[in-house]
């Protein structure tokens, strides 16, 4: 009979206990869902800033820092401020989460591009996260120039391209006859072309229609007759 008592009574008490388990681990649960919830929410996109500074011109054989910056707004005064490099800017809205990449994308007999940043950094709420390249062009011409974000969003990537830039890269020589025709285009238009323009207009001032030729009429052949000398005998 205490046997069976026994047994009951240890029945009961493993019950209650696996009972207390089960609603520790349903408080634990209910817990952490919370944190869940905002981790989800912390990886959405949201709007955001993105600003470059891409050249329009380079010079061959001249290094130039270019930079990418990321911010989790729309403030553009803080992200603005002490860019290295070019600072013609450009600004726009990107949609922009917790962990984004860029990538500076040209081909390899364009440029030499070497990074100084990691590919994919956390972008947080205050600030801006900077990504930074030092672009040296290996030839003239219009090259090209690829600017693409990475959005990270747990085990995936997307991709989103933001820029494809044409870039005229100029030699020596022809960056010193541009910058000397930007400098003296005044002087240049006044003391040549428009010197040439009035020449050739005055040329063409004097030219005079040439007077339309009389129509004639064809004179008659006449058969003029030939002179025989008489034969001797």
């Amino acid at each position: 009979m205490m046997n069976s008592t026994f047994v009951v009574k240890l029945f009961l008490l493993m019950l209650l206990v696996g009972m207390m388990t089960a609603c520790a681990d349903k408080r634990k649960h209910d817990k952490n869902r919370p944190n869940a919830r905002r981790t989800s929410q912390s990886d959405d996109l949201s709007d955001g800033t993105l600003l470059h500074n891409i050249p329009d011109s380079m010079r061959v054989g001249k290094k130039q820092r270019i930079e990418v910056r990321l911010s989790r707004g729309q403030n553009r005064i803080t992200i603005v401020k002490n860019v290295r490099g070019s600072q013609k800017v450009k600004i726009q809205e990107i949609k922009v989460g917790s962990a984004m990449g860029v990538k500076l994308i040209a081909s390899p007999h364009d440029f030499e591009v070497l990074k100084h940043s990691s590919e994919i950094q956390a972008v947080s709420r205050r600030g801006y996260t900077l990504w930074e390249w030092d672009v040296t062009p290996l030839k003239d011409g219009k090259l090209d120039l690829h600017l693409k974000v990475i959005v990270r969003k747990g085990d995936y990537n997307k991709d989103l391209p933001v820029l494809d830039k044409s870039v005229q890269v100029v030699t020596t020589e022809t960056k010193r006859w541009v910058t000397f025709f930007n400098n003296n285009k005044e002087w240049i238009m006044g003391s040549l072309v428009i010197p040439l323009l009035l020449f050739i207009a005055s040329r063409l001032g004097r030219r005079r229609p040439k007077p339309t030729p009389k129509k004639t009429t064809a004179r008659k052949k006449t058969n003029t007759k030939k002179k025989t000398t008489p034969r001797k005998r």
